[in-house]
């Protein structure tokens, strides 16, 4: 019949353009656990200012700007007798540290589902940064670090995962 042409079968149809694996069920915990941790990091570091605003009787609602708020904390300082430096430093660690670790932890659960490893390595750069933080706390006697610390370990572990691992290079 037709003569064989050298390579002629051997025509190279373009394959069906795969599906791109679902999110794994580790990395979806990750994320939940990230978005609840991050929720409570702001809630932590806004309930901070709240209550220190409380207990020094500046109502945010009847305050115009800082400045009539400030002149009352440095009053309320002095005649308690306490450095209103330190208690600045004091303040800025005990409002700021969970409220940027927060946020931080609420954008990286919202992104953590894009398929990227930059997004799994910020993940568990961002978790072992936590984990050193409560791994201090634990060994300055603070046992209520005890459960963020697991909670570190735990995500660490499910984000470096196989499951998870392939995710991320698809």
């Amino acid at each position: 019949m037709y003569p064989q042409y050298p390579g002629h079968h051997q025509y190279a149809y373009p394959a069906p353009p795969q599906e791109p694996p679902p999110l794994p069920g580790t990395v979806t915990a990750v994320r939940v656990l990230m978005f609840l941790g991050g929720g409570l990091g702001v809630l932590a570091g806004v309930g901070v200012a709240v209550l220190f605003g409380a207990l020094l009787g500046v109502d945010p609602r009847q305050v115009e700007d800082l400045s009539e708020a400030q002149e009352t904390v440095l009053q309320v300082l002095s005649e308690e007798g306490i450095d209103p430096a330190a208690m600045a430093v004091v303040l800025g660690l005990a409002i700021g540290v969970p409220l940027v670790t927060g946020l931080i932890s609420l954008f990286l659960s919202a992104v953590a589902g894009r398929r990227s490893r930059l997004w799994l390595w910020s993940i568990v750069a961002f978790q072992a940064l936590l984990a050193l933080g409560w791994a201090l706390q634990l060994l300055l006697l603070n046992l209520l670090a005890l459960v963020p610390l697991v909670l570190c370990i735990v995500k660490i572990a499910l984000i470096t995962g196989a499951d998870a691992r392939r995710y991320y290079a698809s």
